[in-house]
């Protein structure tokens, strides 16, 4: 699968799916630099996973470079807010429908 960040444009390519081991991989392609990303999940207990997120980057540019250098930055704020998004959405899930 491809396709294109609305945020940034950046264009995601699903290079790895291996559903049953629990890890997908992208690549993420820049003007300024690519990165691979890779997400393990590993199971948590009941209703719970342990997700391990990893990015390696290939800066074409200084400012590419910089990019990678500030990533942390913003990055662990980003994973608070997925969290959340993803636990309302389940909580939503697990919800009885109206009758």
């Amino acid at each position: 699968m491809v396709f294109r960040n609305g945020q940034d444009k950046a264009l995601w390519i699903v290079s790895r799916l291996d559903p049953a081991a629990r890890v997908i991989e992208y690549v993420i392609v820049r003007d300024d630099v690519y990165a691979i990303l890779r997400c393990d999940v590993a199971d948590g207990g009941q209703k719970e996973a342990l997700a391990t997120v990893t990015y390696r980057w290939i800066s074409r540019t200084p400012a590419g470079n910089e990019m990678a250098k500030s990533h942390d930055l913003h990055f662990t704020p980003m994973l608070a807010g997925w969290e959340r998004a993803m636990n309302a959405v389940l909580e939503r899930e697990q919800t009885p429908a109206p009758k």
